[in-house]
């Protein structure tokens, strides 16, 4: 009975609200609303698809590690040691770092907004991303992995939590659910493209010179099991960074 006294007699102001601040809601909404732009005119603008491309590059890469981490920590650990224990480790930090993204990436991008604009989260997430796999592509022990998946599943956390907040400051939010699917449907086409096949193309390549001695012909095991998909990562990163700031240039004014 209390809290039905406490929301209904004490706040009802706040939960019923005063024609004159309905009024006022109106008006924003309104005039939200009039700078809102429909998937059919926003998919044909130049800043749709440098979004969509920057979020669909750095999201494949970070999905080759998540989508993979059972394969990479096998490679890792070699055909006589066991990696059921260090694979739990990892799928656990990308879990935890990747809720940590989220939530923190979603608080600084409001509370630096002033200072920051929104893009600039992209682009370093971008650059969080590229130095992560060029770190793997030079070599890594399960330490390094551990590190390294860790910042991974921090990036496409933050990433994922940017994209929404962005796709409104950009077209509106009065068609926002169509906007934001489209921008989020990059994150298939890199999981696709580049953690199933170019990845997968790659490890089956390496799975015959690397068990040449016919220990294991479906499992690779060493760093050049990845190493080349590390590369390609990072310079697919490294595009993402150059459209994000791209972005960001002609996205100044709104912000």
């Amino acid at each position: 009975f209390y809290f039905l006294f406490y929301f209904f007699v004490k706040k009802k102001g706040e939960l019923f609200p005063s024609q004159q601040e309905q009024t006022e809601d109106e008006e924003k909404e309104e005039k939200s609303d009039n700078n809102s732009i429909p998937i059919t005119q926003t998919i044909k603008t130049f800043t749709f698809w440098l979004l969509f491309l920057s979020a669909t590059l750095i999201a494949g890469c970070g999905l080759v590690v998540i989508n993979n981490i059972t394969q990479i920590t096998q490679s890792l650990s070699g055909p006589n040691t066991s990696y059921l224990s260090k694979k739990t480790v990892m799928v656990s930090l990308i879990g935890v770092f990747n809720f940590v993204g989220r939530v923190l990436c979603g608080m600084l991008s409001d509370v630096l907004s002033p200072y920051f604009s929104r893009p600039c989260f992209i682009i370093f997430w971008g650059i969080v991303m590229c130095i992560t796999h060029i770190v793997l592509y030079f070599g890594y022990n399960i330490n390094t992995l551990y590190f390294c998946v860790s910042l991974i599943g921090l990036s496409t956390g933050g990433l994922f939590a940017t994209n929404p907040a962005l796709v409104a400051d950009l077209f509106g939010r009065k068609y926002f659910s169509s906007n934001f699917g489209a921008v989020d449907f990059g994150g298939a086409i890199g999981s696709i493209g580049l953690a199933t096949l170019v990845t997968g193309s790659i490890y089956d390549s390496q799975i015959s010179n690397n068990n040449s001695d016919g220990s294991d012909r479906n499992v690779c095991y060493g760093l050049n099991c990845f190493s080349e998909t590390f590369g390609i990562c990072s310079i697919c990163s490294g595009i993402a960074i150059f459209l994000s700031i791209i972005l960001w240039l002609r996205t100044r004014h709104i912000y």
